[in-house]
């Protein structure tokens, strides 16, 4: 699973706390220790808060500073009588839960320009709907939509301005 780096809106993590003498009966009403690593490195205080759900099953809720580090976070919960629970998460710079391929990632094409800008533009160049072809002006609309995502004007010269609405 992916949390996105330093937002804590969708980092809920399930923790299953089971009884050391049987580990598929879970223990409710525990206090626990949470502990983090980042990409490795030595655990230390979790920080966040820890809900009981009941059953066993808790959900830890990290703090920001737990999820600045791109890369594998890992959390160890302890609690006296259970069975440590171990969890990992692959912090990533796009929000997984909005945008999982990654497409509004800034400057993921080029500076200033999103995969998913590119590809509207691209789309709209390549099978879009256009007006003035083989004039001084030509602009080409999205797929499906009237939006104009690109305008070229030329001139004379061979000169073109490209103009992108993205």
């Amino acid at each position: 699973m992916q949390i996105q780096q330093s937002n804590v809106t969708y980092a809920n993590v399930p923790l299953f706390m089971g009884n050391v003498s049987n580990a598929t009966q879970g223990l409710a009403g525990l206090t626990l220790t949470v502990t983090v690593s980042k990409q490795g490195g030595a655990f230390g205080n979790g920080g966040g808060s820890v809900t009981d759900r009941g059953n066993g099953v808790y959900f830890y809720t990290p703090i920001a500073g737990n999820l600045d580090t791109l890369g594998l976070l890992t959390i160890r919960a302890a609690a006296t009588g259970a069975i440590d629970f171990l969890a990992e998460r692959q912090i990533v710079a796009f929000d997984p839960v909005n945008d999982p391929a990654g497409l509004s990632l800034a400057n993921g094409v080029e500076t200033g320009t999103t995969v998913k800008q590119a590809l509207r533009a691209m789309a709209a160049v390549l099978a879009g709907n256009v007006s003035g072809a083989g004039t001084a002006e030509e602009t080409f609309e999205g797929i499906g939509v009237s939006t104009t995502r690109v305008t070229n004007a030329g001139n004379i010269a061979g000169d073109r301005d490209i103009t992108l609405n993205l």
